[in-house]
């Protein structure tokens, strides 16, 4: 009986193995809201309204020493499907020497995206959010984490 339960828990523990290799994506997305993950920092969180400009230069992210960095976005509302919450979510460089930032490839999500981004070492990067449609309870957040 021994033998067989060891045999078992043997066989559970290679299943979940193998099951966690072939969901890393999943598991990569679902480690934004695992507040215990330590590279993973909120960037934006419950934002509600499109941002009408740029904020004071270094109020961005710091990706000093990185050259990507993974973000995760997640759009929520309460509307029905038929009318989910859209966002355009753009990441914005700053330049202290012009005073200002400068706008890359905007992003649109819908629900729940993981990107991918160049930030080659940039001292501040700002993620600027618009496109909201009004819908009841519609909200945006946005987390970072650098990757080497």
């Amino acid at each position: 009986m021994r033998k067989l339960a060891l045999a078992v828990s043997a066989i559970v523990l290679c299943f979940n193995l193998a099951y966690a290799q072939d969901h890393s994506t999943e598991r990569v997305v679902n480690s934004v809201f695992n507040p215990t993950k330590a590279t993973v920092t909120a960037v934006r969180s419950g934002v509600v309204a499109n941002d009408t400009g740029f904020p004071t230069i270094g109020s961005g992210v710091d990706y000093t020493g990185y050259s990507k960095a993974r973000i995760y976005i997640l759009a929520t509302s309460t509307e029905p499907v038929s009318a989910p919450a859209s966002w355009t979510v753009t990441p914005c460089y700053g330049d202290p020497t012009a005073n200002g930032y400068f706008q890359g490839q905007s992003i649109t999500v819908v629900s729940r995206d993981v990107y991918t981004l160049d930030v080659n070492g940039s001292t501040d990067v700002y993620f600027k959010i618009t496109g909201a449609n009004g819908a009841a309870g519609e909200s945006c957040s946005i987390w970072s984490e650098p990757v080497k």
